[in-house]
């Protein structure tokens, strides 16, 4: 074989081959459409190297877009060492193969020191796919690709495909949407920019505003022309001259010299700044370009250029960069399959729960968050809290949140932390719904009694050292708010066995329940991965419970030695009735328990119950989970005398199974004829009635109103 490719490579025939590719070859022999014509090895790079040739079937009304492809083309295969763990790489052997007006090209082979274009037969991961389908499949793949090829099926509607950058020196990234609308919105046909360019790390990242010089910041200049660039470029870039085919190209010069004139300093001694520039050439594509947002591709370089001799562009030698989109928004959507309007958040507890929802709700695309928290971080919060990393410590945790989310995505954001606690957010509040992650019994009274609150709230907290998660989503309107479905919570005891076994933890345990768990406590043994588990739950509970009617309760059982057992359970908490008593109480009934008794007081007879439910005596508040109507009740006209029948086994088994959190509290009886009055006999029952030190909850139901006394 003799050819340009082969003398670049420095290939040299051989009559046998090593048996890891004998495969290969056998599959070559049986495919009908490949013949080969020769074996070789190169002196740069080890493996093997087939001369093979490909037949195409040409159609009778030629070849797509009179492109100059021939019945038989000659390829070279090459398989590296590391075969069959790496897939084959394909060439194009001949010199004047229309490379500049193919796409899925790739430029060089990767991991190897072979430069030549090659054929991309799979968009994604080619390796893994030769591990699936072998050598046979392989074969085939490379007829397809020159049948797709000669009959234009090659060039997809899915987009421009851009150069492939193979020997990248950095990493370049930049809001390219951004760049694009900028261009698209400039009346120029033609020009250039002067950006601003930041090192971070081992990446460079541009920035939207125009260069200035501060010391923190280096030049890049943006080149851009709206002539459409047709062709595919398929060169080497070594160069400036080799970006000639870019019409942007033509106004590099001119903006170099601008930027001499305006900012070259002989006395700087930076080498960044004197001995060379960063480059961009934005290149109009008559399609939308794959990977961006519109039809300018963005090529990025490193230029040597020396701007105390000021040399002639066409000479400087370049380094290619790889250019990527820097991460926003519509980024971060297309990747969790969140592309949907969001909701404002704000999350109130950004310690180790709060932490990984409110990350884990920003790389879903919910990037407008309030943070609250008035806590720093401590060495050992780092064991379970979203920020990992030393330089946190000391910093506020919402503070530290803030900067992470931000340096992720840059100004793309509407991310504020505030050093306070939730106490403090109500001036700050607008239409935002509210995350409660500071289990936080004292949070989560005042946020249900303040009257200012009247954002939607979904709470979530851990306990049973970590083994159960719940998440509560408010209702409409705050109905059911959280605390009534924290009571719903407590009285779902009657029928999960998790909830009851939690309730009837040893007193030391239930004395606990309410706080959940709190990463500023170096007491805590729990492990990340546990409170992960249960922070991955809150984010698909917004996205699917927050906009509903009625309230939702998820009850999420995670044991980490018991995982068979595990479970997530989703509760719907309809609407509650709520009524302020004179004594300032506030009493919340379930509405379909109140649509039950409303259609017994429209009975010819009075009738009675028991309340079951929960009394907070700091909250004055009373929640109702469920009544009980004794079959047994002597009824008629005018008065009802409650039965005892089934009553103690009732109350028994609620008190037993909730832990003692639900209770009997209280009784109602129906006035059909009248008003919910107390009449006389109930005024005196009210008086017969054992105090127990405690509120005692008493209701009239009658067809007009309803009418609640707590007796004290």
């Amino acid at each position: 074989m003799k050819s340009k490719i082969s003398e670049r490579l420095k290939l040299k025939q051989v009559e046998l081959c090593a048996p890891q590719y004998k495969e290969f070859l056998e599959a070559l022999e049986v495919n009908s459409t490949i013949n080969t014509l020769g074996l070789y090895e190169s002196e740069i790079e080890n493996g093997l190297f087939i001369e093979a040739e490909v037949t195409i079937s040409i159609p009778t009304g030629g070849v797509y877009n009179n492109l100059d492809i021939r019945n038989k083309e000659r390829i070279l295969i090459f398989l590296k060492s590391e075969y069959p763990f790496s897939a084959p790489a394909v060439m194009a052997m001949r010199e004047d193969f229309p490379f500049s007006f193919i796409p899925h090209l790739n430029m060089g082979v990767s991991q190897s020191k072979v430069e030549e274009l090659n054929l991309c037969l799979h968009r994604g991961n080619i390796d893994e796919w030769f591990s699936e389908h072998g050598a046979m499949e392989f074969c085939d793949l490379i007829n397809e690709w020159f049948s797709d090829l000669v009959n234009g099926e090659l060039i997809k509607q899915d987009g421009f495909e851009c150069v492939r950058i193979s020997n990248s020196i950095w990493v370049m990234v930049a809001d390219y949407e951004a760049l694009d609308r900028r261009i698209t919105n400039d009346t120029r046909e033609k020009g250039h920019y002067i950006l601003s360019l930041s090192i971070i790390g081992s990446y460079m990242k541009v920035g939207n505003e125009d260069y200035n010089v501060d010391g923190k910041h280096f030049p890049c200049i943006l080149v851009f022309d709206k002539k459409v660039n047709t062709e595919y470029f398929s060169g080497n870039l070594e160069v400036a001259s080799d970006l000639k085919t870019f019409y942007s190209y033509k106004n590099l010069n001119h903006a170099i010299q601008k930027y001499r004139n305006i900012y070259y300093d002989p006395n700087n001694r930076s080498p960044l700044l004197n001995n060379g520039i960063f480059i961009i050439l934005a290149v109009k594509r008559p399609q939308q370009v794959i990977g961006n947002f519109g039809k300018f591709e963005f090529l990025a370089f490193w230029m040597e250029f020396d701007f105390s001799q000021n040399p002639y562009i066409d000479n400087c030698p370049i380094k290619n960069m790889l250019a990527l989109q820097s991460l926003n928004c519509k980024i971060t959507e297309r990747l969790s399959g969140t592309q949907f309007k969001k909701e404002d958040i704000v999350v109130w507890g950004c310690g180790a729960l709060g932490s990984k929802v409110s990350m884990e709700m920003a790389r879903m695309g919910y990037l407008s968050q309030k943070l609250y928290d008035n806590d720093i971080l401590l060495p050992h919060n780092l064991v379970r809290h979203e920020i990992a990393s030393g330089y946190a410590i000391g910093l506020n945790k919402g503070r530290a949140l803030e900067l992470e989310i931000k340096s992720m995505y840059g100004e793309d954001t509407k991310i504020s932390a505030f050093d306070s606690s939730s106490f403090s957010c109500e001036e700050n509040l607008n239409n935002e719904m509210i995350i409660d992650c500071t289990a936080s019994e004292r949070s989560l009274n005042w946020c249900c009694t303040n009257n200012k609150i009247r954002n939607r709230l979904i709470r979530c907290e851990i306990f049973m050292e970590g083994k159960l998660g719940t998440v509560f989503v408010e209702g409409k309107n705050r109905n059911p708010d959280a605390y009534d479905m924290r009571v719903c919570l407590w009285y779902s005891a009657m029928s999960n066995e998790v909830v009851k076994q939690w309730l009837n933890q040893d007193i030391e345990e239930i004395m606990e329940f309410h706080i959940g768990f709190g990463c500023s406590s170096d007491t805590m043994v729990l492990d990340d991965a546990t409170i992960s588990n249960h922070a991955s739950i809150v984010p698909h509970c917004f996205n699917k419970y927050s906009n509903l009617e009625h309230g939702t309760l998820i009850i999420n059982y995670f044991d980490k030695d018991e995982l068979t057992n595990n479970f997530i359970k989703v509760i719907e908490v309809k609407k509650y009735e709520s009524w302020k008593t004179d004594e300032g109480w506030v009493v919340h009934c379930p509405c379909d328990i109140l649509e039950q008794l409303t259609k017994i007081t429209y009975e010819d007879t009075e009738n009675m119950g028991i309340w079951f439910g929960h009394i907070n005596e700091r909250m004055k508040r009373i929640t109702i989970s469920d009544t009980f109507i004794p079959e047994d009740n002597k009824r008629s006209t005018g008065t009802v005398i409650g039965g005892g029948q089934g009553v103690g086994e009732k109350i028994n088994k609620i008190v037993k199974n909730t832990g003692g959190m639900i209770n009997y509290i209280g009784e109602w009886h129906t006035h059909p004829t009248g008003y919910a009055h107390p009449s006389q006999m109930d005024k005196k029952a009210f008086k017969s009635i054992p105090k127990n030190n405690r509120p005692y909850l008493m209701t009239i139901f009658s067809p007009n109103n309803v009418g609640n006394w707590v007796l004290l």
